[in-house]
């Protein structure tokens, strides 16, 4: 009897010992989501700050009240057709509108192709023409990462012979990946707030001018949205390989694919930091592992096949990795690109290389009148300044009218028009995104689900633009993330109004 009791206790203490070590992992769990969430509501809070010091200098004041009422009317009519409008039909809508405002600009403004990206044309082009003599081209060399994507021109430029069809295949991805904000958003909340935010994607201005611009940005892009959207919607294995695949195409097309592993690992890791069984734990982590696995694999195997195909003989590297560090930790130019350090790419050997960059790094934040402004600064630029365009409307004449009929209304009022209905609802979108943060610290329900992992995401995009090269054209990776998490908000914002009507 005696031994009986002793083995009831012992099993009774493991027991509660088990159960208070569950509440233990929990809390670990559910503190770094609220840290995640914190982290997000004070960078969200930070650019909107940037934002209206920015509105506040005068510089878009003329056009402000034009755009408030272009943006009231759209309110209106998003909400009308979302009352009148059965679910089936709104990707349709959301396809449609986005299809037709891409393909109208990258038909009708035709934008020269210059700098880098003429460089990779030329080199699809003698692709296409059988001249290998790009590769011996110090920039394909150096910068070898951008290869693929030059192997991707010279086979559109092969079938098509065509520039049109690189312009319109950069429309399709461009109207995928709003599909996809709007497919994302709908999980995240509800699909009213989905129609909403992803047809007020379709209508933002920022990346509108690239659909006639020749960038590795848009199918890249468009390949990791997707590998997201089967990452955090998959049920089965292959669902994950495919994350993985699509995944590593969008990150051969542009090296952004990374941050996006980086993000599901920690997400992984902070949701299974609350089990306490190795089932639980292999459960959350299985989907991660293998798109990790299918990642590294694919991006191994077309390295090699790039390599023993002479397709790319020094492979499809980044040779000089911290370049971009030099740039973005040159407290004199605020991590813009300059040419200043220059030098430092023509040195051939690697550990000499990096220690130069290393030194030059050093003295940069070692003469340094104040690091915590210098990163504000850089923050300011390149999330508070107003959207550039150069890349692909620097050729047209601004002091020419648009109309015929018409003098006053010139190129130059127009482009300003369209840059100040940018920044609102650009604006608009960093005030919900605070918004959703608070959202998901109140509610419970909602923690540990799919916004976590974009939230991680938008912190790590932050974060890492601290540290490297800024161009105000780089916040175009992030902002369908930011949309889709304004969805939240948006939500809330229309229960409330349909709630308060019902009790009037």
């Amino acid at each position: 009897m005696k031994n009986g009791s002793k083995e009831y206790l012992f099993l009774l203490n493991a027991k509660v010992n088990k159960k208070n070590t569950q509440k233990k992992n929990i809390s670990i769990s559910l503190l770094l989501q609220k840290t995640v969430f914190i982290v997000s509501f004070i960078i969200g809070t930070i650019i909107v700050y940037h934002n209206i010091e920015f509105l506040f200098s005068g510089k878009l004041v003329s056009a402000l009240p034009v755009c408030v009422i272009i943006l009231l009317i759209i309110a209106a009519m998003v909400l009308f057709l979302r009352i009148n409008m059965p679910d089936k039909f709104q990707p349709l809508i959301i396809v449609i509108v986005s299809f037709l405002i891409r393909t109208t600009f990258a038909l009708e403004v035709v934008t020269p192709v210059t700098g880098d990206f003429l460089l990779q044309y030329r080199a699809a082009q003698d692709i296409v023409a059988n001249n290998p003599i790009w590769l011996s081209q110090s920039f394909f060399s150096t910068w070898g990462y951008q290869i693929p994507f030059v192997y991707y021109e010279a086979l559109v430029v092969k079938l098509f012979e065509s520039e049109i069809a690189l312009k319109l295949l950069n429309v399709l991805f461009m109207t995928g990946t709003n599909l996809i904000v709007y497919l994302l958003a709908k999980e995240v909340s509800t699909s009213r707030a989905a129609f909403i935010t992803s047809f007020l994607y379709a209508i933002y201005p920022s990346p509108v001018p690239l659909a006639s611009f020749l960038t590795n940005q848009h199918i890249s892009l468009f390949f990791i949205l997707l590998g997201i959207y089967f990452l955090l919607m998959g049920n089965h294995s292959k669902h994950y390989v495919l994350s993985g695949v699509f995944i590593c195409i969008g990150n051969l097309m542009r090296p952004e694919g990374i941050l996006v592993i980086l993000s599901a690992v920690i997400y992984a890791a902070i949701l299974a930091v609350k089990e306490d069984c190795l089932k639980g734990i292999i459960s959350i982590l299985k989907p991660v592992l293998l798109l990790v696995l299918s990642y590294v694999l694919l991006s191994q195997m077309s390295s090699f096949l790039f390599k023993v195909t002479k397709a790319s003989p020094n492979g499809i590297k980044n040779n000089c990795p911290e370049w971009k560090f030099v740039l973005g930790l040159d407290t004199e130019s605020k991590g813009l690109y300059n040419e200043k350090n220059s030098y430092v790419l023509n040195i051939p050997d690697d550990n000499e290389r990096r220690k130069e960059s290393w030194e030059i790094i050093v003295h940069s934040l070692q003469t340094c009148k104040s690091i915590p402004q210098f990163f504000w600064e850089k923050s300011r630029i390149m999330w508070g300044n107003a959207e550039t365009t150069s890349w692909s409307l620097l050729h047209i004449e601004r002091e020419r009218p648009v109309f015929e009929f018409s003098t006053d209304y010139t190129y130059d009022k127009a482009i300003q028009l369209i840059i100040s209905f940018e920044k609102i609802l650009y604006i608009i979108q960093f005030i919900l995104l605070p918004f959703s943060c608070l959202i998901l610290l109140k509610n419970k329900q909602l923690r540990g689900t799919k916004a976590l992992f974009l939230l991680v995401l938008i912190c790590g995009n932050f974060l890492l633009y601290l540290f490297i090269e800024i161009q105000v054209r780089y916040r175009y990776f992030i902002m369908p993330f930011v949309f889709i998490m304004g969805a939240l908000a948006i939500e809330r914002v229309i229960y409330g109004i349909l709630h308060k009507n019902s009790l009037e």
